[in-house]
């Protein structure tokens, strides 16, 4: 598995970088993983949902783009984010979609337990009012992480198509602490690396995912 470096880009160039993220997992058969960050205040939603309908659940001057994947609106102002990209051919692509959300989950459950957070998955899903717009961590989904309090820390959409799974995911900052961030991460890549069966080596951006970001 290939660790990317880290940029911070708006929310456009992060949509679209994740995007040829999961076509270049499949091109070049190898999953890849990113942390990132945005510029502004910016929110994403799944590719399901009404636009204008999200629009209204944010402040004035923010930044919205639907996300390749589904899920509801995503508050990215104060978030930890993620794209993990998986090409066809591994275990993980076999699974049902419940399933493959598990493993990925767990194995941020298991990170966070590395730095005295106490964390499961959770276990069911809990009824949104009728024709309400999801919003992310306004309550967990069936396998989000959840803190000991029953907080949600993490979530994640997933968008499957003949390359292989994209996961963006999307954790809540300030259960760690800013000085444990970066082993915070670091932990994440070696356990998806280890649920993957692969090492994890760091590697710069893949050309289409460099034309996303820098262009």
């Amino acid at each position: 598995m290939f660790l990317l470096p880290e940029k911070v880009s708006s929310a456009r160039a992060n949509m679209l970088a994740d995007s040829a993220l999961l076509e270049s997992s499949g091109a070049m058969n190898a999953p890849f993983l990113r942390f990132y960050g945005w510029l502004g205040d910016c929110f994403t939603c799944g590719i399901s949902q009404n636009i204008d309908d999200a629009r209204k659940l944010m402040p004035k001057g923010a930044f919205l783009e639907k996300r390749p994947s589904g899920g509801g609106l995503v508050d990215h102002r104060k978030d930890l984010t993620y794209a993990l990209a998986v090409p066809r051919g591994r275990a993980l692509c076999e699974m049902r979609a419940a399933d493959s959300y598990r493993e990925v989950h767990a194995a941020i459950a298991r990170a966070l337990a590395n730095f005295g957070s106490s964390a499961s998955l959770c276990a069911r899903d809990f009824p949104k009012p009728k024709g309400a717009l999801a919003v992310c961590f306004s309550m967990p989904a069936v396998h989000d992480v959840i803190l000991q309090n029953g907080k949600k820390f993490a979530g994640a959409a997933q968008k499957r198509t003949r390359d292989g799974i994209l996961f963006q995911g999307s954790m809540l900052r300030g259960e760690l602490r800013e000085s444990d961030e970066a082993a915070f991460k670091a932990q994440i890549a070696k356990n998806f690396a280890e649920i993957l069966g692969e090492a994890c080596k760091n590697s710069d951006f893949p050309e289409a995912v460099k034309t996303a970001l820098f262009c």
